[in-house]
């Protein structure tokens, strides 16, 4: 940095080179689908990675086959964040953050049809510019109450003189017309956000470059950086129906009054990969979190499915009560994540085994015993006034 000013500095070929080389080797064993993709195919976003400073395992950029490697919503915060940040120690703030406000918009906004397509009015609020804003308001307001006006006629005069906060605003859009394959597996209302909200922190951080291939925006533009090729969705799913909701809520201690949820039915066991040791168990919390990152390290390198994802949100959820904070509580504990799409392959398969629904007797569809138990007790020492290890 020199004289107070930004200086943008890129990494060197060589470096570039190394940093590719390293990411390269990870890369198609780490990321979801990345096995699917050709030696070329990774190396190229290896590069595409190291060269524009983004994280392909944090969704920051991806690789689209046929088009070549994009980034990802996620890069566009994650540049948008440093450059607030530089700007807020500018400021004399400790940090800056970013927020939105949505709109339906309205016909006279943009052409679209609102009948058939979705498009959202996006305001971006950032707390640089809204502290600029509100100071000079202040600073106007003084100098009226200096001339002897009221505070209250001080301050209106220098609203309206100030003006409206600043604010950047823009539209996105998903059209009838557009398809995003056979399945899609992003909802069309946020795709819409997602598509105003990367518009806004173009225009807001106009520094920022982040190479996009041609045909790009036609085809995604959202933060499902897991989706490198369209999967047919998992047909072995399974509703949980009202009794085994029951039993698995009541063995937990919970209320029978969370709604319907569904489950998917545990294949068939594949005797080759770990299963816990029933002599053990039930596990400890502690104990709980050795075992998963054991098991978890004998699926690196696998992939799961969507199913595979949906039947452990599904069954977690139901282990934490049908309570979306417990829910997050429960799943930090056990993987250090809040959020099930940013949990990786090999750990959604091995939280799948831990929870290992089966059929009973009755027909019904319910977590192992012991997994229950063991997701109780996690729960109880998640109570506040309890000692954690989050």
């Amino acid at each position: 940095m020199e004289d107070n000013k930004l200086v943008i500095t890129k990494p060197q070929a060589n470096e570039i080179q190394l940093i590719a080389r390293d990411l390269a080797q990870r890369l198609k064993y780490m990321i979801v689908n990345g096995n699917k993709l050709s030696d070329n195919e990774v190396y190229s976003l290896a590069q595409y990675a190291a060269a524009n400073g983004l994280n392909p395992f944090a969704g920051e950029c991806y690789y689209l086959p046929g088009i070549g490697p994009c980034p990802g919503v996620a890069g566009w915060r994650s540049k948008a964040q440093n450059q607030l940040d530089f700007e807020a120690k500018e400021a004399g703030l400790s940090g800056g953050n970013i927020w939105y406000e949505y709109f339906h918009a309205k016909a006279e906004d943009c052409a679209y049809n609102p009948e058939k397509d979705i498009v959202y009015k996006v305001v971006q609020h950032d707390t640089v510019s809204f502290k600029r804003w509100r100071d000079s308001i202040m600073q106007t307001s003084d100098e009226f109450m200096k001339m002897g006006a009221g505070f209250s006629e001080s301050y209106d005069k220098a609203r309206e003189i100030t003006g409206p906060e600043p604010v950047t605003v823009s539209w996105g859009g998903v059209f009838a017309s557009e398809h995003f394959g056979n399945v899609e597996k992003y909802d069309r209302h946020e795709r819409a956000k997602k598509r105003g909200e990367k518009l806004c922190l173009r225009k807001r951080f106009p520094r920022i470059n982040l190479p996009e291939p041609e045909k790009y925006e036609r085809v995604i533009d959202d933060e499902d950086f897991r989706v490198v090729m369209i999967e047919e969705p998992n047909k072995d799913f399974h509703p949980l129906d009202s009794e085994g909701e029951k039993k698995c809520i009541a063995s937990l201690g919970f209320r029978n009054d969370m709604g319907d949820l569904e489950t998917k039915e545990e294949k068939a066991v594949d005797e080759t990969l770990p299963t816990p040791a029933q002599a053990d168990r039930p596990y400890s919390p502690e104990a709980l979190i050795e075992r998963l990152q054991v098991m978890e390290g004998s699926f690196l390198g696998k992939t799961c499915t969507e199913g595979d994802r949906t039947s452990v949100r599904l069954n977690l959820t139901t282990m934490a009560g049908g309570i979306e904070e417990q829910y997050r509580d429960l799943l930090m504990y056990l993987v250090g994540f809040q959020h099930l799409n940013e949990v990786p392959d090999g750990t959604i398969l091995a939280l799948k085994k831990w929870i290992h629904v089966t059929k009973q007797d009755d027909g019904t569809w319910i977590p192992d015993a012991f997994s229950i138990t063991e997701a109780k007790a996690v729960m109880e020492m998640l109570k506040p006034g309890q000692e954690t290890l989050l």
